[in-house]
Order: C-alpha cells, then sequence, then structure tokens
C-alpha cells in the first residue's frame, strides 16, 4: 500500500479550517493588489477562490473526522482548549455560504469599477468569518468568530452602497454583546467544551437563542439591516442577507441540540412566529424595491423558526437545515431574477 505523502499545507486543506485559510488568503491578496485600471483579473479571482473553497468544503469528511484542536494559554489561567470540526450541520453552513457568496459575486461581478478587487476582498473577508463561525467547536472560538463576522457584516453593509451610505450598527453589535455576556455566565471549562456534548446553564442557552434571532434579523430584529444599508446593490444585500441567515441558523440549530428544544417545542411560539412571519411578508410587498429583499430576508428567517418549531422534536435540526436551504435557494432566485428583469 503507497501512502499519500502529506505536508502541513495538505493538512490544513483538509482540516476544518481550509476552507477560511482559501477565503483569508484571496481577500487580503485582492485589497492589497487593489490598483487602478486593473484588467478583468480582480472581477475573475474571487471565482476563483470559491471554487477552490467549494472543492475544499466537498472533500471534508463530515461525522466529526476532520477537526483542529489548540492549546490557547492566556497566561494568569490554565491552558484553555480551542476547537473547530465539521460535522454534517457545520458541512451545510459551509456549502450555503459558499453559494450565496459565489451568486452574490456574480451580480456584482464588474460593478465597482476599478475598486472590484477591494470590492470582492471584502467580501471575501467577511465570508471567511461567516466560515471559522460555522466549525467552531465550543464557545471560545465561537464567541471570537461571531464578534468578527459582526464587524465585518458592518463593515460590508456601510461599503455596499457604492456612493456611500451608512447602515446602523447598534443592533448588530447587540448580538456581540449577547455572545460575550453568554461566555461570561459559563464557566471556563465548559467554554472550552465540544458543543456537540457541553452542558450549558440556561441562562447561556436563552442569550445565545437572542444573538441567533438578532443575527438572522428575525423581525423586528431585522432593523440592523436597514434602512437600505446597500441600496441600489442586491448583490451586497444577498451577500449580507445570507451569511446573516446562515451564521444564525447555524447557532440556532446547534442550541437546538444542546437543550433549546425544551423552550422550541412549546406550541405557544407557533402563532408567534406565524405573526412575526406574516408581518415581515407584509412589510416586504409594502417596501420600496431596493428594501424588499433585505425584509424578504427577514421574512425568510422568521419561517425558518417557524419550520424549527413546528417540526417533531427529534426531527427539529433536519427542518430547520431544509428551510435554510430553501430560504438561501430563494433569496438567490428573487436576486437573480431581478437582475434579469431590470438588464
Amino acid at each position: 500500500m503507497t501512502l499519500r505523502p502529506t505536508s502541513p499545507m495538505i493538512d490544513l486543506l483538509d482540516s476544518p479550517l481550509g476552507p477560511v485559510f482559501a477565503l483569508v488568503t484571496a481577500g487580503v491578496a485582492l485589497r492589497v493588489l487593489s490598483r487602478p485600471k486593473q484588467g478583468p483579473w480582480p472581477a475573475l479571482l474571487p471565482f476563483l477562490a470559491l471554487a477552490v473553497t467549494l472543492v475544499i468544503v466537498l472533500r471534508l469528511p463530515v461525522g466529526g473526522a476532520a477537526s483542529v484542536q489548540l492549546a490557547w494559554w492566556p497566561l494568569v489561567i490554565s491552558p484553555l482548549q480551542v476547537r473547530w470540526v465539521v460535522n454534517g450541520w457545520n458541512w451545510l453552513a459551509l456549502f450555503l455560504l459558499t453559494i450565496s457568496a459565489a451568486g452574490a459575486l456574480l451580480i456584482t461581478w464588474r460593478r465597482a469599477g476599478w475598486r472590484t478587487a477591494a470590492f470582492h476582498g471584502l467580501s471575501l473577508l467577511l465570508v471567511a468569518t461567516a466560515a471559522i463561525t460555522v466549525v467552531s467547536d465550543n464557545l471560545l472560538t465561537l464567541s471570537v468568530a461571531w464578534v468578527a463576522t459582526d464587524v465585518m457584516l458592518i463593515a460590508r453593509s456601510r461599503a455596499g452602497r457604492l456612493g456611500g451610505g451608512v447602515a446602523p450598527v447598534g443592533l448588530a453589535a447587540t448580538g456581540s454583546l449577547l455572545v460575550f455576556l453568554s461566555i461570561n455566565i459559563t464557566s471556563l471549562s465548559m467554554s472550552s467544551a465540544s458543543l456537540a456534548t457541553a452542558d450549558l446553564p440556561a441562562e447561556t442557552l436563552a442569550l445565545l437563542l437572542l444573538a441567533a434571532a438578532v443575527r438572522m434579523a428575525l423581525y423586528p430584529f431585522h432593523l440592523w439591516l436597514g434602512p437600505s444599508p446597500a441600496a441600489g446593490e442586491p448583490g451586497t444585500q444577498w451577500l449580507v442577507a445570507g451569511v446573516a441567515l446562515v451564521t444564525g441558523g447555524w447557532l440556532l440549530g446547534q442550541l437546538y441540540t444542546l437543550g433549546a428544544s425544551f423552550w422550541l417545542t412549546d406550541p405557544a411560539w407557533s402563532p408567534v412566529l406565524a405573526v412575526c412571519t406574516l408581518g415581515a411578508a407584509l412589510a416586504a410587498w409594502a417596501s420600496r424595491d431596493e428594501d424588499r429583499l433585505t425584509l424578504l430576508a427577514s421574512s425568510l428567517a422568521s419561517w425558518s423558526w417557524l419550520t424549527l418549531t413546528m417540526a417533531p422534536a427529534n426531527l427539529g435540526r433536519e427542518a430547520l437545515g431544509w428551510a435554510m436551504l430553501a430560504a438561501v435557494l430563494g433569496l438567490m432566485l428573487y436576486v437573480i431574477g431581478r437582475a434579469i428583469l431590470q438588464s
């Protein structure tokens, strides 16, 4: 039997951090190499990076076989474990992030002019922070990745309107605050334990559920997406909404298996979430064309929560996964269809 030669680079690419490495490398290169009067390569390199990322994602073994565990020693306390892992749930989130980014880049292929390289570089860095979020396997890694993704979501939203525009940041930053509060009320040993086996306190679960609701823009928490943070740029709107939906949905699914199902299977949630879904849908129907995508994303987020609460307890996360897939594909069809009609 011939053994396949390995190297640190191959081991890295075959690990849960492989997609993150590919996206960060391409994103930094695009930001650094951005120059006026460039050829078409700045618009083509992001697609090459996403193609490589997709190949890495498809090669990753699920079931926890691909994992990374490192010891972090903050000097003042004993060493803590930081973990990243790819299982079926994390793999689905990685896949949805990749196809969302590919569609968003397709819509905004050359719209930024000479700023195309820097524009797409920031988008890839946003997807990279989201990717490292969905492979996190304990609260320590999750908290850092969650804050980084919030920062990149705000940066991408603010840069979405090519001529300017400022998105509100207060509600978006609230999610990071909630995650940090959850860390502070959880013991260090539990924060460094794997999310597959962690016995999180009820208060921690409640704070993280609220953080997931804010991130997903669950109606009426959709306000952080607007007003019109990326008006006139449906590709950027789609990327921000898609990353928010997938990362928030991933956390919701994780919490469901860690004990939140006890609350979310309460029949009282179904009518509340149905009203939220209807409210977001009516708001999307009555909104301006440039704001409709963000409100549609909020409606799909509410619908995903509703699907989770109405599913049998033993099938809740599977139902949420199908809802997230349908939501991402629905946003994709809406944006591409609108772009075709406006072309």
